[in-house]
C-alpha cells in the first residue's frame, strides 16, 4: 500500500493518496506522478490554529522538486511553510505561522525545479538538491 508521511508540528501523519489514472486532481489536492506515470492526488486537511502556531520548521510536502514553467516579468510567491495546497506556490495557508512566502521573478521564460521539501538554501525557492540528503532531520 502506498502512503505519504507528512510531518506536522504535532507529529507524523500518514495519508494514502488515491489514484486518478492520469486525470486532473482537484485544485486543493497535492498532485504527484509516480515512476509509472500514474497521477496520485493527496488531500491534506487544514491544521488547527494551535498546530500552526507551534510550527518550528516548515512542513516537507514531498522530498523532490516540482517542475514549473515560469514567465519573464511575472511575480511568483514560493510557499516557505509547506502548508499550501497549491505547491510549490503560496495560497495563504501560512497565516498563523511564523512563515512568509518568498516573492521572486525570473529574467526569462524557463522551466525550473522549485523546492517542495522546504529545505533549499536558495533565496528564491529554487531546488538545490537538498531533498536527496538522508542525513537531515526530516
Amino acid at each position: 500500500e502506498m502512503f505519504v508521511s507528512i510531518l506536522f508540528a504535532k507529529g507524523l501523519r500518514k495519508y494514502t493518496p488515491f489514484i486518478k489514472q492520469n486525470q486532473a486532481c482537484f485544485s486543493s489536492d497535492i498532485k504527484m506522478v509516480d515512476a509509472a506515470g500514474n497521477t496520485h492526488c493527496l488531500k491534506i486537511p487544514d491544521l488547527t490554529q494551535e498546530e500552526k502556531a507551534a510550527m518550528e520548521k516548515p512542513n516537507c510536502c514531498v522530498r523532490k522538486s516540482i517542475k514549473v514553467d515560469l514567465e519573464k516579468g511575472k511575480t511568483y510567491y514560493w510557499c516557505a511553510c509547506g502548508l499550501s495546497k497549491n505547491q510549490p506556490f503560496c495560497d495563504g495557508s501560512h497565516k498563523g505561522t511564523k512563515f512568509s512566502p518568498v516573492a521572486f521573478e525570473v529574467d526569462e521564460d524557463m522551466r525550473k525545479g522549485i523546492c517542495a521539501c522546504k529545505k533549499t538554501k536558495k533565496e528564491n525557492g529554487f531546488c538545490d538538491g537538498t531533498h536527496k540528503n538522508d542525513d537531515l532531520d526530516w
